[in-house]
């Protein structure tokens, strides 16, 4: 189990300790048939199919992939044909083999009025088939872990709910080691002590980046290594690449932020170191207010009359404290129909959330 795990880990990074408890619950699946699967769900981009790919693909077990959107067909039981085709190639096998369905939100979801006769069928033909396979042991990757219907996710079938989250700079480096050394990207650093030294930085600056978004970044940083026909690449390509590419969770919200900081506002320093205390100090400083006991605000007001700079001064604010920053107009929130602005806010927020640490910027 340990080669197992170790090669695993040499090819996706960041997640160490959930690639043990997969490989725990397929070694498990040799002994039991009661343990039918996992499913593993999170943002995209956050490494699912890779994960599921490089564990079967090292456990020496046979094993098969199916991209669920494929199985539907405009002719009638074509589509049941082949999810049903799918299932038996895996139990004609002796050994326990490893199924891995990709997107399996689009065939377990959850059952309404609204969905197709097909969807039903297909849904039902799915859950028979888990209950009847034995020696199988299922993989079901979704980023829409609310859709999937609670009947598949009973005790007996896919019961077991894992979370792939990246949000410490520990696993991005990880996961940056990965990219920049052979499996994607041969980057040419000048040693391996600046090497270390680059990507811990961009580790401790790329908060909310997803293993997708890592990967264009680095592709970014080799784009314009191959323009400038340099040697070897520096931390001013990582630089540059940083400032393209940006965490593609926060595309709805997300805004650019202009070009601009504290020392282009005049007439107001009392408000900006003000706000410096409030807002930057908490997120470069959190074990002085650890030590001290101290919750620092978890938000403030900017008011005043229309042109004196609020705007201006929030994408300051932005720009000094080199986290995520998310701008919404209140406008983009507020609907006419019952219940669509509370799902508005409750998105919003888990959006920042998700890509913590976010200065999240509500105009109006």
């Amino acid at each position: 189990m340990e080669r197992w795990q170790d090669q695993v880990v040499s090819q996706v990074g960041g997640c160490s300790e959930l690639v043990h408890h997969i490989i725990q619950r397929i070694s498990a699946a040799t002994l039991s048939s009661r343990s039918k699967g996992i499913l593993l769900y999170g943002k995209p981009g956050t490494g699912k199919t890779a994960l599921a790919m490089a564990v079967a693909k090292f456990s020496n077990l046979p094993y098969y992939v199916l991209n669920t959107p494929d199985i539907f067909q405009t002719e009638e039981g074509v589509s049941e044909t082949k999810l049903f085709a799918f299932f038996e190639q895996a139990k004609r096998c002796n050994a326990l083999s490893i199924l891995i369905l990709d997107e399996i939100d689009m065939i377990a979801g959850k059952w309404t009025s609204k969905r197709s006769a097909l969807d039903m069928r297909i849904s039902s033909l799915l859950m028979s088939l888990i209950d009847k396979s034995d020696n199988v042991f299922l993989i079901g990757l979704t980023n829409r872990i609310h859709a999937i219907e609670p009947a598949f996710l009973r005790s007996g079938r896919l019961d077991d709910l894992q979370e792939i989250v990246i949000k410490y700079p520990e696993q991005r480096q990880q996961i940056l080691e990965i990219i920049t050394k052979g499996n994607c990207v041969d980057l040419p650093f000048k040693s391996t002590q600046e090497r270390t030294q680059i990507l811990l930085e961009m580790s401790q600056k790329t908060h909310g980046f997803v293993p997708s978004d890592l990967q264009s970044l680095s592709s970014q940083a080799t784009l314009l290594l191959i323009k400038q026909q340099s040697s070897h690449v520096t931390m001013d390509h990582f630089h540059y690449a940083l400032s393209i590419v940006k965490p593609s969770n926060l595309n709805e919200f997300a805004s650019r932020v202009p070009d601009v900081s504290f020392k282009d506002i005049f007439g107001i320093d009392d408000i900006i170191q003000e706000i410096k205390t409030s807002v930057i100090q908490p997120f470069q400083q959190p074990h002085k207010y650890l030590e001290l006991g101290i919750s620092p605000p978890k938000g403030i007001l900017i008011h005043g009359p229309t042109g004196v700079g609020k705007t201006m001064l929030c994408s300051a604010l932005a720009s000094e404290a080199g986290v995520n920053f998310m701008l919404v107009e209140s406008s983009q929130i507020r609907s006419k129909i019952v219940g669509e602005s509370e799902k508005g806010i409750a998105k919003l927020f888990a959006q920042a959330r998700s890509n913590a640490p976010c200065i999240l910027f509500i105009d109006q």
